[in-house]
């Protein structure tokens, strides 16, 4: 395998199970790590295999995982509490708020947010915020072991990184379903009912816009069968494109971040639905191309994906 690499340089290796691709790989980015490159990632399918190969090659890796994997210290009001020590023990407590469950882009005012390129927090001598810090760290050089899910959002979505150098990925067959899987989502009517309400008591002028989209999607899906995936006409798709570039989506964030700024929106009480809004505003774009995409376009192209839509009534 090591003869094979070194003579070619991108490649895709298909070895059985106990035949050292683990060892390889971790050979390969140690090897791009003393040649110089950065960044340097190895990815693996799921956390399950990261902790593996983490525990093959101890202290070997800078790790990076999601939001989802860190406690977020933001509604901490004892930040005197907030040791390492503490920390650190948030990770294995159930109760504790996780970093993805945050509005994070409308905190801009979080003390323990972690500069990128300073690794300084936002207040010093604050306990930095676990997601942030290591990001910034992993960032330092070295070589970065991540999920497939966290370096497709880091590299698709934020572009938080440079594009790797050297980059291994480990089992390379499970790529699609990953992709899938971090690329497909729900929108509820449930969800845009919440962030109406909280834009009409702020005066935006987005509002009407929002709500029209949201009482479209109630009445196309009341439509279809119940409880039954059903796709989306090509009629009913451009509707949805139509009413959703009538949103602007920059204008619409500062919207919410100025009423932030003055205790309009109560970022305690309105968590949950803010965090709502914020992934409406972050995937608008995602939202609008999703639909583009669901269309045909010939005689360029088929579908490259699709969009369906099922109604059921929940208390």
């Amino acid at each position: 395998m090591m003869k094979f690499v070194a003579k070619n340089g991108s490649v895709i290796i298909e070895s059985p199970t106990g035949s050292g691709k683990t060892a390889v790989e971790f050979a390969i980015a140690k090897a791009a790590e003393s040649e110089g490159h950065r960044p340097i990632f190895l990815i693996v399918p799921n956390k399950t295999v990261l902790e593996q190969t983490a525990c093959e090659f101890p202290s070997a890796f800078k790790i990076a995982l999601g939001r989802n994997e860190h406690p977020c210290l933001y509604y901490y009001e004892d930040k005197d509490e907030l040791t390492p020590k503490y920390v650190e023990g948030l990770y294995a407590d159930p109760e504790a708020i996780r970093a993805d469950a945050i509005p994070c882009s409308f905190l801009r005012d979080c003390p323990h947010r972690v500069d990128q390129a300073s690794g300084e927090t936002f207040e010093p001598n604050m306990a930095p915020c676990p997601y942030y810090q290591q990001k910034f760290e992993a960032k330092q050089g070295g070589v970065v072991l991540a999920t497939m899910s966290f370096y497709l959002f880091t590299q698709l979505f934020s572009r938080e990184w440079d594009l790797p150098e050297t980059l291994v990925i480990d089992e390379a067959h499970r790529l699609p379903d990953v992709f899938r899987n971090a690329l497909s989502y729900e929108i509820t009517d449930w969800h845009l009912s919440k962030s109406v309400e909280l834009l009409r008591r702020i005066g935006s002028g987005a509002v009407e816009a929002i709500d029209q989209f949201r009482r479209k999607l109630i009445y196309t899906a009341k439509k279809k069968p119940a409880h039954q995936p059903t796709l989306l006409e090509d009629i009913e798709l451009r509707k949805f494109i139509e009413l959703l570039e009538r949103i602007d989506g920059k204008e619409l964030e500062k919207e919410i971040r100025t009423a932030v700024k003055e205790g309009q929106i109560n970022v305690v009480e309105d968590r949950v639905t803010l965090k709502k809004l914020e992934t409406f505003v972050r995937d608008l774009r995602r939202y609008l191309h999703s639909f583009e995409y669901s269309l045909e376009a010939p005689p360029d192209r088929h579908a490259l994906n699709y969009t369906y839509a099922f109604y059921k009534e929940e208390k």
